[in-house]
């Protein structure tokens, strides 16, 4: 899980930027869960930063869990996440913006968990219930404007359609072997999708942020960004 509060609207001040990271692929971590880390962001920042008309807090959580744990429900995944959009809009936040699931079905991790059908199939699930919980907060805490950052349709753009953008958009440029150890199979992280075996590079890593910065300009409305944001 990702929380980001940053300054909303008006890029020329300085970025607040509140990073509570909730992944660790080797266990050396002990990771909070969502709540718990809702929670620590509401005890370690006051009001004002919260409340404030230049926050917007970024919320990317629930993927490892379509992903990894293929067994829990849906919905139950989807409602744990929304239920944090609606903690932020009890404590007034004004502006906050929802990742959806990325196409579960190409990440090649995955694919070792579970057909490719079948995650097609999860992150349906996912992003359809995130959406109708997402529309139903809106509909009752209306001083908030709730957006949702359609990544599933930016990654499945890259993954499919067939540029020269990125050399190779299935495997792999390293296989992690343990913590600190890795096997490298490119030459040029920048040319393909996927860093490992669950993560993207760096290059898509920097598309999905040209959206959000897009996203906090006045020019947003009539940009091409726009296709990828939309309201709840």
């Amino acid at each position: 899980m990702r929380i980001l509060s940053t300054n909303h609207i008006d890029p020329g001040n300085k970025l607040l930027i509140i990073f509570l990271k909730g992944y660790t692929k080797f266990n050396t971590l002990l990771v909070p869960g969502v709540n718990q880390q809702i929670d620590k962001y509401f005890n370690e920042y006051n009001s004002n930063i919260i409340s404030s008309q230049k926050t917007l807090h970024i919320i990317w959580a629930g993927g490892n869990n379509v992903i990894f744990n293929p067994a829990l429900p849906i919905p139950d995944i989807v409602n744990n996440l929304t239920n944090l959009v609606t903690k932020l809009c009890e404590n007034n936040a004004k502006y906050i913006l929802i990742f959806n699931q990325v196409p579960a079905q190409y990440i090649p991790d995955a694919l070792i968990i579970a057909n490719a059908s079948i995650l097609a199939q999860m992150t349906a699930g996912f992003n359809y219930f995130i959406t109708s919980n997402l529309h139903t907060i809106q509909q009752v805490h209306t001083q908030a404007s709730i957006n949702i950052f359609d990544v599933h349709s930016l990654i499945l753009k890259v993954i499919t359609q067939n540029t020269d953008y990125f050399a190779d958009t299935t495997n792999s440029c390293w296989d992690s072997v343990n913590a600190t150890t890795i096997i490298e199979n490119c030459q040029d992280p920048n040319k393909n999708v996927f860093l490992d075996n669950a993560h993207f590079t760096y290059t898509v890593q920097e598309l999905i942020a040209d959206v959000v910065r897009k996203f906090l300009l006045p020019s947003y409305e009539v940009n091409t960004a726009s296709c990828y944001i939309h309201n709840a």
